[in-house]
């Protein structure tokens, strides 16, 4: 995953160099859109899709709220895993093209799995859901590539502090995408 992370941000940066940029104001409503892998504590690795909307007060600081999903097809069981979360968004601008920023906040979330043919696990033997809720922390590399649409690659992980039985657990995400700015 850091191979990812690391070939993104360089082709981010070989396109930043490439062109000019008018930077964004950094105030006012965004949208991002994020696609990449996630490990969570009782599965492999999976895909993972996600959103964020949220408001810049100034390019510094920013709130937001956003959703990850997690398919999971493991043990005989289908299973999903959605993390809902509320973060404080701090931004390092580097350039007027790169920022760096990190996120921190609070999330739930919520697992779900139907079982085909699952093990004799007291939990998971037929199909149910749970709850937990934790905290939130990330951080990634932003690239300009014009005033309204960022280049964002993101390392967060989800720790629930407490849930039902059946949660799926600590969760960790590489994923990469774009953010609109209005």
């Amino acid at each position: 995953m850091k191979q990812i992370f690391g070939l993104i941000s360089i082709v981010g940066a070989t396109i930043i160099v490439a062109s000019p940029i008018q930077p964004y104001n950094g105030t006012g409503t965004y949208i991002n859109l994020n696609a990449g892998a996630a490990t969570t504590q009782m599965f492999n690795n999976t895909f993972a899709v996600g959103a964020n909307a949220g408001y810049n007060f100034n390019r510094g600081l920013a709130v937001e709220g956003g959703w990850t999903m997690s398919p999971i097809q493991q043990f005989g069981q289908y299973s999903s895993y959605n993390i809902y979360d509320a973060a404080v968004r701090g931004t390092l601008p580097l350039t007027n093209a790169v920022s760096l920023y990190g996120r921190l906040g609070v999330a739930v979330g919520y697992s779900a799995w139907s079982c085909m043919s699952c093990s004799n696990n007291t939990v998971y033997h037929t199909a149910g859901d749970a709850w937990n809720y934790g905290g939130l922390a990330g951080i990634g590399i932003s690239f300009t590539l014009s005033r309204r649409i960022d280049l964002r690659v993101e390392d967060y992980g989800y720790l629930p502090f407490s849930g039902e039985d059946g949660h799926f657990g600590n969760t960790n995400v590489i994923s990469g995408g774009l953010q609109f700015n209005f």
